[in-house]
């Protein structure tokens, strides 16, 4: 019974981690800033346009926004994801048409408790 309920357990973090992920994407695709934010930690590591910063999580938020104001979103595609060899923190890279211009997006997280965690965001011309 153990077992089963350490199975059902692991099964519903990784279909949960999966449905994060996701989530995140598609956030950075339309531009919708309150979904990155339910991810992110505090502080955070952010950069926009060669702007490396440590930023609290509201100032960031302000700083994400006025990026997508100033470039609205055309698309995204996700094209690597990897982790460490540790598997403790996962990165994602994808491309995003905005503002006609393409930005490189790296993201690296982990999982906290169960929970996807943005620990950086970066938005790099291509």
């Amino acid at each position: 019974m153990r077992l089963i309920f350490c199975f059902v357990l692991t099964i519903s973090a990784i279909i949960a981690h999966g449905q994060s992920v996701q989530d995140v994407m598609n956030a950075i695709g339309s531009g919708d800033v309150a979904t990155i934010a339910k991810y992110m930690q505090d502080p955070i590591d952010v950069c926009i346009k060669d702007q490396q910063q440590n930023l609290a999580k509201t100032t960031a938020i302000a700083q994400i926004k006025k990026f997508y104001t100033d470039n609205p979103p055309k698309g995204y595609k996700l094209l690597h994801k990897g982790a460490n060899n540790a598997k403790s923190a996962q990165f994602y890279i994808g491309s995003l048409a905005a503002g006609g211009i393409n930005y490189r997006v790296h993201l690296l997280t982990k999982m906290d408790a169960g929970q996807l965690v943005i620990m950086e965001i970066r938005y790099d011309k291509e």
